[in-house]
């Protein structure tokens, strides 16, 4: 969410549960969140998915070609999300 980074419990939970069930949990905090600071002139923006799909090709990159890769996101990661599957 807008507030939120990988810190928070919701998202710390859903990613227990994933690893607790086989699978690889990645978190993902937007530019300047998440207490990094911002390292460079872009801010978060649910507009941009570049970060996400810079993310989900090196991810994809490092698993086997017929790895399944299973991706969620809440409130403006869930929108972002939504852009870069239809992007893609």
């Amino acid at each position: 969410g807008v507030n939120t980074d990988t810190s928070f419990g919701y998202i710390r939970s859903v990613m227990n549960t994933c690893t607790q069930n086989g699978f690889i949990a990645v978190g993902m905090n937007d530019r300047g969140c998440g207490g990094v600071p911002l390292a460079t002139p872009r801010l978060a923006n649910p507009a941009y998915t570049n970060d996400l799909r810079n993310i989900v090709d090196v991810i994809c990159s490092r698993l086997s070609p017929d790895a399944n890769l299973f991706i969620m996101g809440y409130s403006m990661g869930g929108n972002t999300l939504v852009k870069y599957l239809g992007e893609s």
